[in-house]
């Protein structure tokens, strides 16, 4: 089912764009409990993260447990630069469940009028790779993230591992869920086509 030209960009689809386009200018992301998160690229890096008072390291920790619901992109020259940011597929990897609607972890943390999700009752474990499920081989996921790079960039592989952790075993499923992270119908759909060609 192709995107809807008339439904709203995602968070991650406007954050995606922009970078795809190395543009300058800012991210603002609305949150569920309307907040914003701002998100500040020069040349499509991220140079920047400011949520509430916080920016850097620390803003991207907090931005991480929100709720992304809509976006905005703003460009223009960027003043702010922050030192203190993890490297960018380590940021990317941290914000994406916050763009994609459903934020992941909880910061430990706690500020006045700011109370982040209790903590998981398992204990937390360090991130590691999922591994291929055997409904899928590593040569055909190998050729979707050599695709979906064209299309959303180094993300692509977040991207990608996040949909097989979350369980999807099923080829058509994988295509299907990593085509509406690229946000636009068009952009969408060529992704589709060139996963079809290659599948032949």
């Amino acid at each position: 089912m192709p995107p809807d030209e008339d439904r709203p960009a995602s968070p991650l689809s406007v954050l995606l764009g922009a970078q795809g386009r190395d543009a300058t200018g800012i991210v603002f992301v609305s949150t569920s409990d309307h907040r914003q998160v701002r998100i500040a690229l020069d040349s499509g890096r991220i140079v920047h993260v400011g949520f509430g008072y916080r920016r850097g390291r620390s803003a991207a920790q907090f931005a991480a447990s929100a709720n992304g619901v809509s976006a905005t992109f703003s460009p223009g020259q960027v003043e702010l630069v922050d030192d203190d940011l993890p490297p960018e597929r380590a940021l990317l990897a941290s914000l994406v469940p916050m763009l994609s609607g459903g934020a992941r972890g909880a910061v430990s943390e706690e500020t006045p009028n700011e109370h982040p999700p209790a903590p998981a009752s398992e204990p937390t474990r360090p991130p590691t790779k999922p591994a291929a499920p055997r409904s899928i081989d590593r040569a055909r996921i190998a050729q979707i993230r050599s695709v979906l790079i064209e299309y959303v960039g180094p993300i692509a592989e977040v991207l990608i591992d996040e949909q097989l952790a979350a369980g999807v075993h099923d080829l058509d499923t994988l295509v299907e869920r990593l085509a509406e992270q690229i946000g636009s119908a068009r952009p969408a759909q060529a992704f589709r086509d060139a996963i079809s060609k290659r599948r032949r």
